[in-house]
């Protein structure tokens, strides 16, 4: 189906990020991973974990979120093993010892910080001594940083992000056109508020959104905790509110007054 030019599923229910444009937000070539930059990767648990790797620019003007990740009934662990080492081995996202050939972009020397859902601090019942964010820290050398709690923060984290421009011409958010099939999708359409179709009342409770959205609504849930972590709705809102408009031009009179 074609929304204002653009091919579109069919949407159940009010779409999360109304904001967001496959023709604006979606980059036409793969995004070059730069070694410079430091690389995010943002984690949502539970039984279908998903992982997202994204490169703020520098200067706060923009994020590539460079791919993403989900597991369908399946652990952390399996997660981690299948889908998110051969993903940097395949364009260089590891140690410098550990290089090959071939990757896209620039190779080696990252700094990777991860961040993402609170819960995963919390400890399996089964082993007092596990939790995803130990599984996590453990199997990839990193240290773990919870994300904000209310959906509240990630959802307006969210609606700024999609809305903001960037860079030169670009929006504030660029994402592969490779590798986030299942997190494009859920932007575009999977991801969505149920509606009461007897009195077209939208749950916007994020419990309602999961339910409405299934497996794809895990990718969303863990690029909304990165937004929020790096780019707060509330500290971009109070900057635009803060700096004052261009000054307008005084008209002239015939006279040159």
């Amino acid at each position: 189906r074609l929304f204002g030019g653009e091919v579109r599923g069919i949407t159940l229910g009010e779409r999360v990020v109304p904001e967001f444009s496959r023709k604006l937000h979606v980059a036409a070539e793969p995004l070059v991973i730069r070694r410079e930059w430091p690389v995010w990767r943002s984690w949502d648990f539970g039984l279908n974990p998903a992982c997202v790797w994204a490169q703020p620019l520098p200067g706060g003007q923009g994020v590539n979120i460079l791919g993403s990740r989900t597991g369908i009934n399946m652990g952390l662990a399996q997660l981690i093993l299948y889908e998110v080492l051969p993903f940097q081995e395949r364009y260089g996202l590891v140690v410098a010892r550990h290089l090959g050939t071939g990757y896209r972009g620039s190779r080696g020397g990252y700094k990777f910080s991860d961040v993402g859902d609170p819960a995963g601090g919390q400890r399996d019942q089964s082993n007092s001594e596990s939790s995803a964010a130990r599984t996590l820290e453990n199997m990839l050398g990193t240290s773990f940083i919870p994300g904000p709690v209310p959906w509240s923060a990630r959802r307006d984290a969210l609606h700024t992000a999609f809305a903001r421009k960037g860079y030169g011409d670009r929006l504030f958010v660029q994402l592969d056109p490779d590798e986030n099939d299942m997190l494009i999708q859920a932007l575009d359409s999977k991801c969505v508020y149920p509606v009461d179709p007897a009195t077209g009342r939208i749950n916007a409770s994020v419990e309602a959104m999961k339910r409405a959205s299934g497996v794809f609504s895990h990718g969303l849930d863990a690029l909304g905790y990165l937004l929020a972590h790096l780019f707060p709705a509330e500290e971009w809102l109070k900057r635009q509110i803060l700096t004052p408009p261009p000054p307008t031009p005084r008209p002239k009179s015939w006279l040159g007054a």
